[in-house]
């Protein structure tokens, strides 16, 4: 790579939800290997409090709040605030004294990528859905680089560059599905995510609709249900009640692993989720989250919907009978066919192209 960047000190800028932070981690393993020196800006009780001290990574907190949703009397006082921020944030980064900042979403982004511009340190965002949100929108005025996961990203700038979102490694070193399928036998492996935010409703409707699909199809299922902490044992009773063979746990610790073993994932459309089953290549049935901001889970889902490999079923209809039609005739096979359209929707290696250009830019003294 470039020699020179090994003194160099990239900044990312990330916090709340795994969403924005395991792009940003994936990025900033590949300037690790780059020689880089990395140091963090996320909120303070995010995950990445969890996840970038784990990877050793500096991390350093903001506490600026977004407003959307929030109401009145918090878009009032948002100047205020922002200024506060912004302060904070420039004090912040004199401290860290970064080359480069990567801004990867969450509205800490929006007082980092102003400071930066007013520091004249050069940044960039990063747009991990299908609709760019408002703190980008803002940003991508201002900022070096814009890069975009989705080619038709909704209100992306017209120097937006597609790389893709970027994942971990290990989930790009996975075998085709052709080769994963051969090794399968028995019955059909279902994966339910609902661990995440706002996934009650998969925890509630899943169990019952699977054990509708189980008498009407005849099928016989291999259910692994992850329902978070809060839904646990309702799950676990629920499927208990209805005969189901499911494991059902609060996390999953190898989601890499579990997705392999999957003939088929239920699951939100979050812009993360989304681009694991591209990566990995195994069908899906997405159940956008109804309240998302600006409908960008709907958004982000027509990627794996328009390439046939999965199919969508709004929230409000989930107790319909779209995901029991989908298994009439269902089979292992008709699967894999899925799973083989989800692994062309891919993206090849945007970590390591955001990397270079971050790079190529920090390289050039």
């Amino acid at each position: 790579m470039i020699n020179n960047t090994i003194n160099s000190h990239v900044l990312i800028v990330a916090g709340g939800t795994g969403g924005h932070i395991f792009p940003g981690l994936a990025v900033a393993m590949e300037l690790k290997k780059n020689g880089v020196k990395l140091s963090w800006i996320g909120t303070p009780r995010g995950l990445e409090n969890k996840v970038v001290t784990a990877a050793e990574i500096p991390l350093f907190t903001s506490t600026f709040k977004g407003v959307r949703g929030k109401g009145f009397l918090q878009f009032f006082s948002l100047p205020w605030r922002l200024l506060i921020a912004i302060f904070e944030m420039r004090r912040i980064i004199k401290k860290i004294k970064p080359d480069f900042i990567a801004c990867f979403g969450g509205y800490i982004t929006v007082p980092a990528g102003l400071s930066a511009s007013i520091m004249k340190i050069p940044f960039l965002v990063h747009e991990q859905n299908a609709v760019m949100g408002s703190s980008n929108r803002l940003l991508s005025k201002i900022s070096n680089k814009v890069f975009v996961s989705y080619k038709d990203t909704k209100y992306a700038s017209t120097v937006a560059k597609f790389v893709g979102n970027p994942l971990r490694d290990s989930f790009h070193a996975t075998e085709i599905p052709e080769r994963r399928w051969s090794k399968k036998e028995g019955p059909l492996r279902i994966l339910v995510l609902g661990g995440s935010l706002g996934a009650t409703t998969i925890n509630i409707h899943i169990p019952v609709i699977l054990a509708r699909v189980v008498k009407t199809h005849n099928l016989d299922l291999s259910i692994l249900h992850q329902s978070g902490e809060n839904d646990h044992t309702k799950v676990k009773t629920a499927y208990k009640s209805y005969g189901l063979k499911a494991e059902v746990k609060s996390f999953l610790e190898d989601v890499i692993h579990d997705y392999i073993w999957a003939d088929l994932v239920i699951c939100r459309s979050g812009a993360g989720t989304v681009s694991e089953l591209a990566a990995i290549g195994v069908g899906s049935i997405l159940i956008p989250l109804a309240n998302a901001i600006d409908n960008h889970q709907m958004l982000n889902a027509q990627l794996l919907l328009k390439s046939g490999a999965g199919i969508v079923v709004q929230e409000k209809n989930i107790t319909g009978n779209e995901i029991l039609s989908f298994f009439q005739g269902s089979s292992r096979s008709s699967l894999l066919s899925y799973a083989i359209q989800a692994r062309k929707c891919g993206s090849s290696e945007p970590a390591l192209k955001i990397a270079n250009e971050i790079l190529n830019i920090t390289g050039k003294e």
